[in-house]
């Protein structure tokens, strides 16, 4: 039986002041807050547990990307794939 990854492992998240960073099979998955807001820091794994949570069980970008906004109560925040080109941009 193979086995199939639908999200990134919670070791394979990282999180910073305004970013949700997560990386599974050479893509980078991203949630970035909107400007002016930052993530309580206090609460790094409930925040990558979500992260996670939502990527699985979603299956389109804007699901996620709504789906954490509701849940964090926000909004403006953005869901996105990284690729290179916005990796040189950051």
């Amino acid at each position: 039986m193979k086995t199939i990854q639908i999200a990134p492992r919670r070791e394979d998240c990282t999180i910073d002041d305004t970013t949700i960073r997560g990386t599974m099979d050479g893509r980078t998955f991203v949630f970035q807050l909107a400007a002016g807001d930052t993530f309580n820091r206090e609460q790094d794994e409930e925040f990558i547990k979500c992260f996670h949570q939502a990527i699985a069980i979603c299956s389109k970008q804007w699901q996620i990307e709504e789906l954490l906004n509701t849940h964090f109560g926000i909004t403006g925040a953005r869901f996105y794939e990284e690729t290179r080109q916005t990796a040189t941009t950051r």
